[in-house]
């Protein structure tokens, strides 16, 4: 955006000048705005008329006016010069050093471009735009009247420039780690679509082949393996419905996963209460599969030994968080395992022995309880929560039936 107002008074410490507008550089996000008013401030403080920032277009070989002070819109934004011997802002971009003019009716070194003869410019200073990776462009500074622009100027001009050249190379970096990252995501979702539909294609699978079995050994197998990889779907699934890609409310996870696993497809003969009451944690995604597989592994083993033979049960899961940690407790009403059962269970290649595998793969910290029913505490060092407030389980207290 342009300028139009007239030049102001020689600021008296161009550096104190050159220092805050550092600090503004470097809280601006809008780079226009930013090259507007680092146009004003070299305005003011050396006096001339016109101000302007040239980006160089390479494949155009011009410069175009980005940005300016006292100059008309139909300048800003529109204008092009020469990036060679066209204009002493081409010159400078050649030469590659700051180029000084004091009477461009007296320059030899190049050609004096109809912008500056229309605005009757006389005198010009150019410095380089330039960071360690990019020309930007030129920086000029122009005045109606033949003066000397000294070293003192050409250094604040140059000190201006170079501000200006590390907040573009800054805009610069950012623009393109966001394209990285909306590139990574859109690389992420489709990797999780395609996880999505090979669970499903492996499920369809096991399905197809617990049809064909006979042996009960066989079809039980086969049923803990449909359990672990509808843990996992959960979690894709999840992740689809709530557009997220890195994290995952456990409570709502939870919630689906206790849901299927209790359904009458699963459980037969026999009246299962769960008593429920979960917060809301948001975990990494990871996290929450192999959390969904421990849950899976505990309710499969209460079904298995807990409920064996009885015609009624109860399931109790909580999730709690304080001071950051989260915890998870799972517990049947079962009789319990006797120590020594437990031990060699847990360290063999049972659903009790996966799950303490699971648990070292998450860093939680567990504390078993066997004795009148069997209990597992998981506590996870870190997560982050967006509620804090528990949210009532819609399973919880529910009787469910299996015939």
């Amino acid at each position: 955006m342009a300028s139009r107002s007239g030049p102001g008074t020689r600021a008296p410490d161009q550096q104190a000048v050159l220092a805050e507008f550092g600090k503004e550089a470097g809280t601006l996000t809008n780079v226009d705005e930013l090259l507007s008013k680092a146009c004003v401030m070299v305005a003011e403080s050396l006096g001339v008329e016109y101000v302007k920032v040239l980006e160089w277009l390479p494949r155009e070989n011009a410069l175009i006016v980005r940005a300016g002070y006292g100059w008309g819109d139909d300048v800003v934004g529109q204008a092009r010069v020469g990036a060679d011997l066209e204009s002493p802002a081409g010159y400078a971009l050649r030469t590659s050093k700051p180029v000084i003019a004091n009477d461009l009716r007296e320059e030899k070194r190049f050609y004096t471009p109809k912008l500056l003869k229309d605005h009757k410019v006389i005198a010009a200073a150019n410095v380089i735009i330039q960071s360690s990776r990019h020309i930007y462009g030129v920086f000029e500074a122009d005045a109606r009247k033949a003066r000397a622009f000294t070293e003192k100027d050409t250094r604040f001009l140059q000190g201006a420039a170079n501000l200006l050249a590390l907040a573009i190379e800054r805009h610069r970096l950012s623009e393109h780690n966001a394209r990285l990252a909306r590139q990574n995501e859109i690389l992420l979702r489709e990797l999780r679509h395609r996880a999505a539909n090979n669970l499903q294609m492996i499920q369809n699978l096991i399905e197809l082949q617990r049809a064909d079995s006979k042996s009960p050994e066989s079809l039980r197998a086969l049923g803990k393996l449909a359990a672990r990889v509808s843990a996992l779907s959960i979690v894709t699934d999840q992740l689809a419905s709530a557009g997220e890609l890195e994290r995952l409310d456990l409570s709502t996870y939870l919630t689906t996963l206790l849901g299927r696993l209790l359904s009458p497809a699963e459980i037969e003969g026999a009246t299962i209460k769960l008593e429920a009451e979960f917060a809301h944690a948001r975990v990494a995604v990871e996290t929450s599969a192999y959390i969904g597989l421990i849950v899976n592994e505990f309710v499969q083993n209460a079904m298995k030994h807990a409920f064996n033979g009885s015609s009624e049960g109860r399931l109790t899961a909580t999730l709690q968080k304080l001071d950051g940690a989260v915890t998870l407790t799972l517990a049947d009403d079962g009789p319990g395992i006797p120590k020594d059962v437990f031990q060699q269970a847990t360290n063999g290649g049972t659903g009790l022995g996966l799950i303490q595998l699971l648990i070292e793969q998450i860093h939680a910290d567990a504390v078993w309880q066997t004795e009148k029913g069997t209990s597992l505490r998981l506590t996870l060092p870190e997560a982050e929560t967006n509620e804090t407030s528990p949210r009532q389980n819609p399973l919880a207290g529910e009787d469910r039936t299996f015939v």
